[in-house]
């Protein structure tokens, strides 16, 4: 997995929604799943998201992202699912530092963007 995600700078509200700034652009017809979290809540790094079908999978640490990142990323994990360099969906960490999104929804929503 790599440590760096240079794609994307996150700003995320205290909701957790938010919208992405695109850093470096990702190609405009794949679908992109990128996961960020903290090395201190790593027990709950979702690992199933790695065998996500039709998409690409990225995974970062916050502690390696650039300063903008780390600065607007204010519940982890963090999940965003891009449709080209245009993120459209969240998901976002409650209280307990866990993703609780099921893994078929998340799924769902890279199959609906490939159709």
């Amino acid at each position: 997995m790599n440590k760096t995600i240079a794609i994307i700078a996150l700003a995320v509200g205290a909701l957790g929604t938010g919208a992405a700034v695109k850093i470096n652009s990702l190609p405009a017809e794949d679908v992109t799943v990128v996961q960020i979290n903290a090395e201190w809540n790593e027990i709950h790094t979702r690992k199933d998201l790695e065998n996500l079908r039709g998409c690409e999978y990225k995974f970062g640490w916050l502690e390696d992202q650039p300063k903008g990142i780390k600065e607007s990323v204010v519940a982890v994990p963090v999940v965003v699912v891009y449709d080209g360099d245009r993120p459209v969906a969240q998901y976002v960490a409650g209280l307990s530092f866990r993703l609780d999104t099921p893994f078929d929804e998340i799924q769902s929503k890279v199959y609906e963007l490939k159709d």
